[in-house]
């Protein structure tokens, strides 16, 4: 037998001498509580568990739906509190086409300006020597 085979062998037998003896002492120590209290106090201990995970699984389930209900109807509320009146769509609207009006008018000077500085004949621009 090698030197490593011989530890694992050792090993091995102290932890089997220990289990040995672990049982052998509870044999003889006087057991506390009957089984069938042990198994009763562990059915309510199992059943309190199963309680408790039934009730924090519904307060969750309740708590998720209530920040969710209240996400959508904050936002639906600032949406319909921000929504645009008709007197404002048509501010707007009048706003913007005065702008285009605008545009367009100033493209129309900047081309007849234009069409002054050139000549009638070639449509090239005048050059001042």
């Amino acid at each position: 037998m090698n030197i490593k085979n011989k530890s694992v062998y050792i090993s091995n037998f102290f932890d089997y001498y220990l289990y040995n003896q672990k049982n052998c002492i509870m044999e003889y120590y006087p057991k506390l509580i009957e089984n069938s209290a042990k198994n009763y106090l562990f059915q309510t201990l199992k059943q309190c568990h199963n309680n408790r995970v039934t009730i924090y699984y519904y307060v969750y389930n309740i708590g998720i739906f209530l920040i969710f209900v209240s996400i959508v109807g904050l936002t639906l509320y600032y949406c319909s509190k921000n929504k645009v009146s008709d007197l404002e769509k048509r501010q707007r609207m009048l706003r913007d086409q005065q702008y285009i009006l605008s545009k367009i008018r100033f493209y129309k000077e900047d081309v007849q300006h234009q069409r002054q500085k050139q000549s009638d004949i070639t449509n090239l621009p005048f050059v001042s020597n």
